[in-house]
């Protein structure tokens, strides 16, 4: 994830921060920084082009990560020129959204929630206000798009780019460059 976080972060400052690629690159960096915080927790947060040999990056506490990368998400969705939806492997407005929803419900359960007994599962929540945000980032991903399709269909490869997809790493043979 780092190694997407770095070049994604490269691809701001090389290609400017107005331009598509600079917002797929957000996009792509806001993903990995969920993908870290599922895992690990408070991580490293980074938004700078790194190109020396530091190593030294102290742990960001996990609520200011969240709340950087939905703000840079918010940013993102507001104000840049994505796309509505995009069914070819390109971020969009929808999958910012979708995304979104994802960390803001990661973030109520993380930063807001606290388990109470283990044993019994119960936990108090202190606020909600993420969990409504995640609602109403979720609403704007599904947009009122039906689910139509079987499961099979959903995932055969056959469909790709179907209405119901929301965004997805599209792979091609021929750019492959090693033993395929």
């Amino acid at each position: 994830c780092y190694n997407v976080i770095r070049l994604a972060n490269g691809v701001i400052q090389y290609a400017g921060e107005e331009s598509q690629e600079a917002y797929e690159a957000r996009f792509v960096r806001g993903y990995a920084y969920y993908l870290l915080t599922q895992q690990f927790g408070s991580v490293p947060y980074i938004t700078e082009y790194i190109n020396s040999a530091e190593r030294e990056y102290p742990r960001t506490p996990l609520d200011e990560v969240y709340s950087s990368i939905i703000d840079d998400l918010t940013d993102l969705y507001n104000n840049s020129s994505l796309a509505a939806q995009d069914h070819t492997g390109h971020a969009s407005k929808q999958a910012v959204a979708a995304l979104l929803a994802k960390v803001c419900l990661a973030a109520g359960w993380d930063v807001h929630t606290s388990l109470q007994n283990a044993e019994q599962g119960t936990y108090s929540v202190s606020s909600t206000g993420y969990f409504s945000d995640a609602a109403t980032w979720a609403e704007k991903a599904i947009n009122g798009v039906q689910l139509t399709m079987s499961f099979d269909d959903k995932w055969s490869p056959y469909e790709e780019g179907n209405a119901e997809e929301i965004w997805s790493v599209l792979y091609d043979r021929a750019s492959y460059p090693g033993d395929v």
